[in-house]
């Protein structure tokens, strides 16, 4: 999908050829610009098969396929065409940046934050690569340097929800949960697209000993689409049996299934403790553990509840 809007982790803006090359543009430029998915990965090879494109409207037609590639998660052959982009033009700053996206998709952190400081020497104002280091710093558990990035990137763009929620979530694994309430909520005020948003403040609020959980929720959960996580969220308003949401965790897609079966483990477990039902709560949060991706937000939480508790 080609768009100029921040999503969840990025975004993946296309670019036009400079104005001075416009009128002689090739056709199959143009619609490496105009098409998606197959059908623009083919143009924009044309394109530059062609060897008739001036070096900048080559860099951006590299650049380009590059997006449509990393759209359909092919890193490694968008990491390519960054590369060829980067080399035609050092100054290439999407390319840093898009690239430091896929590399932070294989978990080369490091990498990852290097294209994007490279980014930001190039463009002191550039909110995405601000935002991306906030995630790798997270990730990495350098939970000050996460918070300052993210600071950096809602100074540029102060309603980017991603951001404010992903610094609630940093605030959520430090154990910082009255400051994660405050930005979960700046998020839902933000009109967050996260359908995990409710659930991640309906934990925060536990931890502080906040018994408004249901009725905060009935109003956070209107015009949330009906598939998961909301049986997770049924469940917390009373609507829905521990056993009735395991069963809707169940999926015929094996991978699926592992996924939404952290989220049930995760969730109960905090629901089970904060019921009083702790050595059912903590044997589900050590099931979280075990089938939830080491970084998933889920896996951290229930790993740092875990240690609290012992």
């Amino acid at each position: 999908m080609k768009s100029s809007t921040l999503l969840i982790f990025c975004v993946c803006i296309l670019i036009v050829a400079p104005l001075a090359a416009q009128n002689a543009v090739n056709p199959d430029e143009q619609k490496c610009l105009d098409l998606s998915g197959d059908e623009a990965i083919a143009a924009c090879t044309r394109a530059i098969d062609s060897h008739t494109l001036p070096t900048s409207n080559l860099a951006n037609t590299y650049y380009n396929r590059g997006c449509e590639y990393r759209n359909k998660n092919q890193c490694d052959l968008a990491i390519a065409d960054y590369n060829q982009a980067i080399q035609l033009d050092p100054t290439h700053v999407q390319s840093y940046n898009n690239r430091a996206v896929c590399l932070y998709n294989k978990g080369e952190y490091d990498s990852a934050a290097a294209d994007y400081v490279k980014a930001l020497q190039l463009d002191p104002k550039h909110v995405n690569s601000y935002y991306g280091l906030g995630n790798v710093y997270r990730l990495k558990g350098d939970y000050a340097k996460a918070i300052e990035y993210y600071g950096e990137t809602l100074k540029l763009s102060p309603d980017l929800s991603g951001a404010i929620m992903n610094r609630g979530i940093t605030y959520s694994e430090m154990g910082a949960y009255a400051m994660a309430i405050t930005d979960y909520k700046d998020a839902v005020r933000a009109k967050s697209p996260n359908a995990f948003l409710p659930l991640l403040l309906a934990v925060a609020k536990m931890h502080t000993g906040d018994t408004n959980i249901a009725a905060d929720m009935n109003d956070e959960v209107q015009g949330l689409s009906n598939s998961w996580p909301m049986p997770v969220m049924q469940f917390y308003l009373g609507k829905l049996s521990a056993d009735g949401l395991t069963a809707a965790a169940k999926d015929n897609d094996a991978t699926v299934q592992l996924s939404q079966m952290c989220d049930t483990y995760f969730y109960l477990g905090e629901w089970q403790i904060y019921h009083g039902q702790k050595a059912q709560g903590l044997e589900n949060l050590r099931a979280a553990k075990s089938s939830c991706s080491q970084t998933n937000i889920h896996y951290i939480l229930a790993t740092n509840d875990l240690n609290l508790m012992r």
